[in-house]
């Protein structure tokens, strides 16, 4: 494909031989320059004629690749609202964010057409009264989802999704997204209450810190942004199996293996 790039500077580099050749020819005098004059604007006319077929390549090709983009994420719908539809019906996931808007794009979407009770805590809103004491945060609201459900009442801003996440709790399987200090501290523990703990990564920036999450027994998931990231989520919450899956080069495999 061509490179709008090299297209550019292929257009001024003409005009800059253009140039060097107008000076030389005042260089050399008058008669020189009209005798050339044909010439040169002949072959910058073939040059520029050449470099705009390259443009229009460059903007067919770049229509082709939305179509193409297009297309495939109209795929991605149907194969999540057909294939993944009502998968998991009733079972009761929580989704832990680390901030707002922290979640994998379609990732919501996905949880409500497959049928599970989905309920969801953002960690920077949450407050339990231990300050900065994180071990006492973190074990108290572990505690909590587990055996104390009731204890959730108040500590979450909104009344509403607050209520909605007592409902799930304890839950079967817990989804961390985004980024939060304490969401290493909060997996570890949760997989000691053998509560199966899937973190997906929604950035490679976040990927260091979510890597910390496999090796303390919970899964990873790095492509959640597409409808594999959604079919191996769907695996995993029917049958779990701690690992790193995605596209990422430190990837164990693309999705759960089976037993042999």
């Amino acid at each position: 494909m061509y490179n709008i790039k090299e297209y550019m500077l292929a257009i001024a580099a003409v005009f800059l031989a253009l140039g060097i050749g107008i000076l030389v020819g005042i260089s050399l005098g008058e008669d020189f320059m009209l005798a050339n004059q044909k010439e040169v604007i002949e072959k910058l006319e073939e040059e520029l004629a050449y470099k705009n077929e390259q443009l229009l390549a460059i903007e067919e090709e770049s229509e082709h690749l939305k179509t193409e983009l297009i297309n495939w994420r109209k795929m991605e719908e149907l194969f999540v609202s057909t294939y993944l539809k009502n998968t998991l019906k009733g079972k009761k996931i929580l989704v832990l964010q680390g901030g707002e808007g922290q979640l994998g794009d379609g990732l919501e979407e996905f949880l409500r057409l497959s049928g599970a009770e989905v309920g969801y805590i953002c960690l920077s809103h949450l407050q339990i009264g231990y300050g900065e004491q994180d071990d006492l945060f973190t074990a108290s609201f572990v505690q909590m989802l587990q055996y104390e459900p009731q204890g959730i009442k108040g500590c979450v801003n909104d009344p509403e999704v607050e209520e909605k996440a007592i409902k799930v709790l304890p839950p079967e399987a817990v989804l961390i997204s985004g980024d939060h200090s304490l969401f290493n501290n909060i997996g570890k523990l949760l997989v000691k209450e053998k509560i199966p703990v899937i973190a997906v990564s929604t950035s490679d920036d976040l990927l260091t810190e979510q890597l910390k999450l496999v090796e303390a027994g919970c899964s990873l998931i790095d492509n959640i942004d597409s409808f594999l990231g959604k079919l191996t989520l769907s695996i995993l919450l029917k049958e779990y199996r701690p690992g790193h899956y995605g596209f990422h080069e430190q990837a164990h495999s693309l999705f759960p293996q089976g037993d042999n």
